[in-house]
């Protein structure tokens, strides 16, 4: 049976659920969101991640029992389904540069025209299994053993000595063989797609690859759930088989951004976002940076400690650390940048500022509004880390623009804090080069005034 797909923006509440095509009465939508909840909660049980059940950043999708959910940001609420898998295949392609969950070599314009984030994913997984089978099939070494009227390998002495009918060989030796776990359970995982496939064109990729597989390869009528361990003769199948495990099992081996085991296609949309930001910098620093050669991009690894213990120097640790998201060094000074992720909206109606989870802050200036908490944040890293620039990076979903500069103390105007937005809409025609384009303009004039 082919599950269906529900969509929703982020998280499972009601007020994210996209809207349904078939106008179902309210009553049922609750009903069927109660059903959603207790299938996700089996699954997050199940793999030992519960506090998926809490997080109201989700972003990719999952399989339950029934259902497929797709999480998209909630900051493309306004856009229409095709804009929203452009734009995810964007975000994606950036905030996994270094990750093995997106490649520069991947057809992003056929990517871009899939219909849901499954079919996104399924087509990942064609088009990285078919550039690792182009190199050969894996084959291995497997033990067999049987009876056999020639010696090859090894006796099995026990067995031998022990059975009746001595005609034959209980012998034991080792195959190069192409019929394996791995190869099984890939021919498993396109036949359990295919039966979930509607779209013409998936279908006939899936058989194409089907196709290939040779004879040899058993046909099995389940999952080998056994870990495969992958190494220099078999890692470029890693990455499809990571895809094939959470299509079929609804979970993954695969380590990503951390050490962390996770869900492979649920990703936290802080983390996405401010992988974007720091690998947007790192990808294009020749681009945006007057003397790109001068600066060092640091993300996520600067420490600091701080709240301290008065005990003897030789004991004194941190009672905490600090470890801002991205830090830029250039001629012996230092910009920190903290990205968050949070949808600030402009006034309402009402002419009131309004941002999501921080209703009571008080505004910054008459356009935006930030929140105290964020400014106590960004001034205790300007601190610690003697930072002369320091800059919150929020999302947008129409305009890259900053804003600043401000002043943590009025009568010491060394330490500066800006602001800005970084456009995540990425459907207009040359969207990159426009962000170069802001960033350099921004970074490069604030590097002078320093």
């Amino acid at each position: 049976m082919i599950p269906t797909i529900m969509t929703f923006y982020e998280s499972l509440e009601r007020k994210n659920l996209k809207k349904l095509k078939d106008k179902k009465q309210e009553k049922e939508i609750e009903e069927e969101i109660e059903r959603i909840k207790n299938e996700f909660k089996e699954l997050a049980d199940r793999i030992k991640e519960s506090n998926l059940l809490n997080s109201k950043n989700l972003v990719g999708f999952v399989r339950t029992r029934s259902y497929i959910l797709e999480f998209y940001p909630k900051i493309w609420r306004d856009l229409n389904d095709e804009k929203e898998i452009k734009n995810i295949v964007e975000l994606f392609r950036y905030a996994f540069l270094n990750e093995k969950l997106f490649r520069e070599s991947l057809p992003i314009k056929k990517l871009e025209k899939s219909k849901s984030l499954y079919q996104l994913f399924i087509k990942l997984y064609i088009y990285s299994l078919e550039r690792a089978i182009k190199e050969g099939f894996y084959f291995e070494y497997t033990e067999r053993l049987e009876e056999s009227s020639y010696l090859k390998g090894r006796i099995d002495l026990k067995k031998q000595i022990n059975k009746l009918d001595k005609s034959k060989f209980s012998i034991d030796y080792y195959e190069y063989d192409v019929n394996n776990i791995l190869n099984q359970n890939f021919k498993y995982a396109n036949h359990y797609l295919l039966s979930d496939a509607e779209d013409l064109d998936l279908k006939r990729n899936l058989i194409s690859i089907i196709n290939q597989f040779p004879d040899e390869i058993s046909k099995t009528l389940s999952w080998h759930d056994k870990e495969i361990i992958f190494s220099k003769i078999n890692d470029r199948f890693e990455i499809p088989y990571n895809y094939a495990n959470n299509f079929v099992r609804g979970r993954s081996t695969f380590r990503e951004l951390g050490n962390k085991k996770t869900l492979w296609f649920l990703f936290d949309m802080n983390k996405v976002f401010e992988n974007f930001v720091a690998n947007f910098l790192i990808k294009n620093k020749n681009r945006i940076f007057e003397n790109p050669s001068e600066v060092k991009i640091i993300v996520q690894e600067g420490e600091r400690n701080f709240m301290f213990k008065d005990e003897e120097p030789s004991r004194i640790k941190g009672l905490r650390i600090t470890r801002p998201d991205i830090i830029i060094e250039y001629s012996n000074n230092k910009i920190i940048i903290d990205t968050k992720y949070k949808v600030i909206n402009k006034k309402n109606s009402k002419n009131e500022e309004y941002m999501e989870n921080n209703e009571e802050d008080e505004n910054l200036d008459d356009e935006k509004s930030i929140s105290n908490s964020d400014l106590y944040q960004i001034f205790t890293y300007s601190q610690i880390y003697g930072s002369k620039i320091n800059i919150l990076l929020y999302p947008s979903k129409d305009e890259t623009f900053f804003k600043g500069p401000y002043y943590f103390l009025y009568k010491f105007k060394d330490i500066r804090f800006y602001y800005g937005f970084i456009n995540l809409n990425f459907t207009k025609e040359n969207w990159e080069n426009n962000m170069i384009y802001d960033l350099r303009n921004f970074l490069q004039k604030i590097i002078i005034i320093n």
